[in-house]
């Protein structure tokens, strides 16, 4: 057992060349501005990694925003990305940006992208292929500040593009940097 209390990853415990795999890997993402999916681990060692692949980044002094897919579906999911008007929907008092207005230039992290639905799912694939979203309750496209997505799963995608479940064209979209991180002994641990 090594821990990476000195390294990049300091959070993370575990085998000593999985971790100073995961951190090699980790910062070849942070050196670049494509888009990362982070599998293998639970939700809160995948954060760990996606903070850290932020923090070496470019965009470190740009703002990173998290959202868990799993907790925010349909609307609330959309105007946490996009914002919202007021009015849009119940308890929408007033306008709201969203975080690709709010960490413009910075690193969205969606955490659990395999628990959105089809809908969130087919939104946030057309924001990645033309850059343009709604606010929820707008009545015009507008062109959204560029962002850096890291996504997470623990789930296997493959599988779920395969059984219908996850939209091929997103996977692929978010997939461009893939960083697999291992799990110990059948679990990961945080120290």
């Amino acid at each position: 057992m090594w821990s990476a209390h000195e390294g990049p990853c300091r959070n993370l415990i575990g085998d000593a060349e999985a971790i100073r795999r995961v951190e090699r890997e980790a910062l070849l993402a942070a050196g670049s501005r494509l888009n990362v999916l982070i599998t293998g681990a639970s939700s809160a060692v995948n954060s760990v990694v996606a903070r850290f692949i932020h923090e070496r980044s470019d965009r470190a002094a740009r703002g990173f925003a998290a959202i868990s897919c799993k907790d925010l579906q349909g609307v609330l999911f959309e105007s946490q990305l996009f914002g919202h008007v007021r009015g849009s929907f119940p308890g929408a008092h007033q306008n709201k940006f969203g975080f690709v207005n709010t960490v413009p230039g910075g690193t969205i992290y969606l955490d659990d992208v395999s628990a959105l639905g089809e809908g969130n799912q087919a939104v946030l694939l057309r924001y990645l292929e033309t850059g343009e979203y709604m606010p929820l309750g707008g009545d015009r496209l507008q062109l959204a500040p560029h962002v850096r997505l890291i996504a997470s799963t623990t789930v296997n995608l493959p599988d779920q593009v395969a059984a219908g479940l996850f939209l091929p064209a997103l996977y692929y979209r978010l997939n461009v940097v893939a960083l697999h991180v291992p799990l110990r002994d059948g679990r990961d641990e945080i120290s």
